[in-house]
């Protein structure tokens, strides 16, 4: 039993007892209130001033960015375990590149190259790797082959059926590999528009103000958005502006590889890099009040991913 040390009385110690029972109940109030907190959305940055250099890209300091990128995404402890987290050997996969226009920016070869090497070394088999976003020309031959044409399957995009590209059939899952861009039509040009008109047969017709509402339809589609298992944005360069047309005086380098679970909290973060871009040279930053663009204001109505910067966790490392 208690009892009251010399100079408390009986009344001011058992005040003294409630009053920390009291704090301790507070405390383990907040700890709960603190454990239902929401969990936030993990966008991995990892960032080197060593791998590129005038248009000259360190391939081997590159592939480990993106071992480390996957690593601080996950947590866990080596590469081949970070990929299992999103794709499993055995599963046939694409690596969905972005198709700008123009001049290329110099550093697509050795992400793919970067992102093929990791991914083998986890286990995966090159055969049921698809690339689809190079040109013919520089397709990677030791891949598998990417089916032509159009697939038999369609998905509704603004009430409209639209095919969707034939290579996309069989796909077990989708490695969204976007670039860091703008674009005249959607304001972010990278991961959302990665995966989203370029893969329907009539992409022309949601030219515009139509191209945020098909993007987001084709972003919340099962068959397209829903098989998008991870993030990887090559942020070697970053265009910001005249995108999609690439414009090489308006893509400084930035030496950072980005990944996320999460392709809208993705294009969150390439939208306050084009914002602070835009501003320091004055040019002019698409703001309807609430500083985000109709694409990332209407991907977050619709649930599809993380807009608010309160709920996403930027985790930086630098190599």
């Amino acid at each position: 039993m208690s009892t009251a040390p010399s100079g408390l009385s009986r009344r001011g110690f058992l005040a003294a007892l409630a009053g920390g029972a009291a704090w301790a109940a507070l405390g383990a109030g907040r700890a709960l209130a603190q454990s239902a907190e929401p969990a936030r959305t993990v966008v991995a940055v990892v960032e080197s001033r060593r791998v590129i250099h005038r248009l000259q890209v360190k391939v081997h300091l590159l592939r480990d960015m993106v071992d480390q990128a996957l690593m601080v995404l996950t947590g866990l402890p080596d590469p081949s375990s970070a990929w299992g987290r999103f794709v499993r050997p055995g599963q046939s996969i694409l690596l969905q590149l972005p198709r700008l226009l123009g001049p290329e920016l110099g550093t697509e070869g050795p992400m793919l190259r970067a992102v093929l090497a990791s991914l083998t070394a986890a286990g995966h088999d090159t055969q049921r790797i698809r690339v689809a976003g190079l040109s013919r020309a520089r397709y990677e031959p030791h891949l598998a082959p990417l089916p032509a044409g159009w697939s038999d399957h369609r998905v509704l995009v603004a009430g409209q059926p639209e095919q969707l590209r034939a290579y996309l059939d069989g796909v077990d899952a989708i490695v969204n590999r976007p670039v860091l861009a703008d674009d005249a039509d959607l304001a972010v040009g990278s991961a959302l528009r990665t995966v989203g008109l370029p893969l329907i047969r009539r992409p022309a017709l949601y030219a515009g103000s139509a191209a945020v509402g098909a993007t987001l339809d084709l972003a919340g589609h099962p068959d397209v958005g829903g098989r998008v298992r991870l993030t990887l944005v090559n942020a070697l360069r970053g265009l910001y502006d005249g995108g999609p047309w690439v414009d090489n005086t308006c893509a400084p380098e930035v030496g950072e590889v980005w990944a996320s679970a999460d392709m809208v909290a993705a294009d969150r973060l390439a939208w306050s890099w084009l914002v602070a871009q835009r501003r320091a040279r004055a040019l002019p930053v698409p703001d309807e009040g609430d500083g985000l663009p109709p694409l990332l204001r209407q991907a977050g109505t619709r649930n599809l991913g993380q807009t608010d910067t309160r709920r996403i966790l930027t985790r930086r490392e630098s190599m």
